[in-house]
């Protein structure tokens, strides 16, 4: 493993790479969700990165600014500048003399992953979705429910509409432990990435993960995956059966999604 931290003082992301034990030239950019998310899927996060790092792929897993171990508060992240936390990567993995052949994005990092990477990854190969979420207004919608559910708890009512409203006009709100300011909430609010954002010319591999084995594939990722292909995208679907481990309360793993996660990207490497 190499832990490095990149950029300028006070604007540092953190990067870990995990490296094969031969000598390795391509590189799989892992980017994690949003929020408390991410923290939940730390664990799944290290474990397809010590597969594929296994196989001989390197693996560069990021803080994003203001999350982890990177500089700089919560309260100060900015969608743009998440976007270009992402590049930042990307660039720091070419100068160590890797080429990043590939991409994890988990919910709401495969928004991210697109809006970043989109149009400057001519050579990848295969980019891998885990519960893919490209709306940045959703994802602060289900965040906010976090506080929702705890005003409930103390007895005090609030609605993720009204908190959204808040933030619009300017203020900054706590929600489980993080402190959410208006211009991060308005910079999440104009995410919508759309089935025909350039993606690279590599294959997508959709994997969506259910309670059970006859859980229908939702009509959201069908209607996506249509216009994908629609557009000449090849997307590959796949559901594994088990806990959504990004909103569980313990921590969870999918041995099935770390193999087909492996698998959809040894095969592009």
């Amino acid at each position: 493993m190499q832990p490095a931290f990149i950029g300028r003082d006070g604007e540092r992301i953190f990067v870990l790479l995990r490296m094969p034990a031969t000598p390795c030239t391509q590189c799989v950019l892992l980017i994690p969700p949003f929020a408390e998310e991410m923290n939940k899927s730390r664990r799944m996060m290290a474990l397809v990165a010590q597969e594929l790092a296994e196989r001989g792929v390197a693996v560069a897993v990021l803080d994003l600014y203001g999350t982890g171990d990177s500089d700089g508060d919560f309260r100060e992240a900015s969608w743009q500048r998440w976007v270009a936390d992402v590049l930042h990567a990307k660039a720091w993995c070419e100068e160590q003399g890797m080429t990043v052949v590939g991409v994890i994005g988990v919910r709401l990092g495969c928004a991210l992953a697109i809006d970043a990477l989109g149009k400057t990854l001519a050579d990848l190969r295969s980019m891998v979705f885990w519960q893919p979420l490209f709306d940045g207004g959703r994802a602060l919608d289900q965040f906010l429910r976090l506080r929702v559910a705890a005003a409930v708890m103390n007895d005090t009512k609030e609605s993720a509409k009204e908190l959204r409203a808040r933030l619009l006009a300017g203020e900054t709100l706590e929600v489980a432990g993080y402190c959410v300011s208006g211009a991060l909430a308005r910079s999440l609010t104009g995410v919508r990435v759309t089935p025909d954002a350039p993606i690279g010319s590599g294959r997508v591999h959709w994997i969506e993960v259910a309670r059970s084995a006859d859980t229908p594939w939702p009509a959201a990722a069908t209607a996506a995956v249509e216009a994908m292909r629609a557009n000449g995208r090849e997307v590959v679907c796949r559901q594994i059966v088990g806990e959504p481990f990004w909103t569980s309360t313990e921590i969870v793993t999918l041995p099935e999604l770390v193999d087909a996660t492996v698998a959809a990207l040894a095969e592009g490497t």
